[in-house]
């Protein structure tokens, strides 16, 4: 009888301490902040962020991309900001506007969240609005709705003078005779075996020397590159 107790005393001792083992276990786990107890919050409010980042980006690619799909070209934001930046590498990291503020690494040849101006990935080109600048930062259109912060190191900033210097060419609608609305206007497809070279930036108007594939001058219009709303009313063009 007594070595039937002290084995069920042995027993008890043992599960106290397996009990023990466990709690201590528990505390560590929640003591830890490299572990995930302490992190869900920001984790949390970061995947938040990256869903609605996702979702208009897939909306995006299921109803409006199809028809840039062959030009990598958005022109339909509702405002062109005070510029354009442009990620010196392939990858560069974000800041979410949300008060925890979590940083997301992005991957322009793979990532889902951004709908940039206009992008060639294997190009690095890659150019997104920019809304407002910090002394570090920019703050740049994730799309028609969200913005985010980037490093100001991380990217090379162009006034859109600037940027239409750069270009190969420009699409517009509508090429006119004079800088003015109401000048004779022609209507412009892209398919009249001329483009359209920037010249000079004056204000909301490109001037532009009609080209062909020859070099040879066919004429000079004016174009409209920008509405009184600040809508991008031209597609620029990088490479041919």
């Amino acid at each position: 009888m007594r070595e039937v107790v002290i084995i069920l005393a042995t027993i008890s001792l043992i599960a106290v301490g397996c009990g023990q083992t466990r709690n201590k276990a528990n505390e560590y786990v929640a003591e830890t902040p490299q572990d995930t107890l302490l992190q869900i919050s920001g984790q949390s409010e970061k995947n938040d962020f990256s869903n609605k980042l996702h979702e208009i980006y897939q909306y995006f690619v299921e109803n409006i991309g199809g028809r840039y799909a062959n030009t990598e070209y958005y022109k339909d934001i509702d405002y062109i900001g005070l510029g354009v930046v442009n990620p010196k590498d392939f990858r560069f990291q974000l800041t979410t506007d949300t008060p925890d503020q979590p940083i997301i690494e992005i991957d322009i040849e793979e990532q889902e969240l951004l709908i940039p101006i206009f992008w060639k990935p294997d190009y690095v080109i890659f150019y997104m609005a920019v809304v407002e600048i910090s002394d570090n930062q920019y703050r740049v259109q994730a799309n028609n709705k969200m913005t985010v912060w980037v490093n100001k190191g991380e990217f090379d900033f162009y006034t859109w003078e600037d940027l239409f210097k750069k270009t190969t060419c420009i699409y517009a609608d509508i090429v006119y005779r004079e800088k003015d609305i109401h000048s004779e206007s022609i209507k412009y497809t892209g398919e009249e075996g001329y483009a359209l070279i920037v010249e000079k930036v004056e204000g909301g108007w490109l001037y532009v020397k009609a080209e062909t594939e020859e070099e040879i001058v066919i004429d000079y219009y004016w174009v409209r590159w920008k509405d009184k709303n600040n809508k991008l009313l031209v597609r620029p063009i990088f490479l041919m």
